[in-house]
């Protein structure tokens, strides 16, 4: 009997040491994960950092020449305004002479109808 509580005594000893080695494995691993954890969370907030610090960039970049476009964008249409108000000048004072050209030309058929109505009389 002597014999089987020294085995079992054995047996506890080497399954002592056995969970004390998995423990101390474990606490590896368990910093491992915790270093990967720290060094995953540093990396992302460079990432993010470099990330916000390129798209400030972009978006002064956007900006700028959204700025530009709308200042040769404005001018453009400046310079169609004016195109337009001296085209639409010219369109009105053409259409004026040629309302008084209409006008003269009506005066003169009148005054050619009557000429011939007078001929047209004295031939009768």
């Amino acid at each position: 009997m002597e014999d089987l509580r020294e085995r079992v005594r054995s047996v506890e000893e080497k399954l002592d040491l056995l969970a004390a080695s998995l423990n101390t494995r474990f606490d590896g691993v368990d910093a491992a994960f915790v270093e990967q954890r720290q060094y995953t969370e540093f990396a992302f907030e460079q990432h993010k950092t470099a990330m916000n610090a390129g798209f400030a960039r972009l978006e002064a970049r956007m900006d700028a020449g959204d700025a530009r476009l709308e200042a040769k964008m404005g001018a453009g249409f400046a310079r169609l305004d004016a195109a337009d108000a001296r085209l639409e000048a010219k369109m009105d004072a053409g259409f004026a002479l040629l309302k008084d050209f209409i006008g003269e030309q009506r005066q003169l058929n009148d005054l050619f109808r009557r000429r011939l109505n007078i001929r047209d009389r004295g031939r009768s």
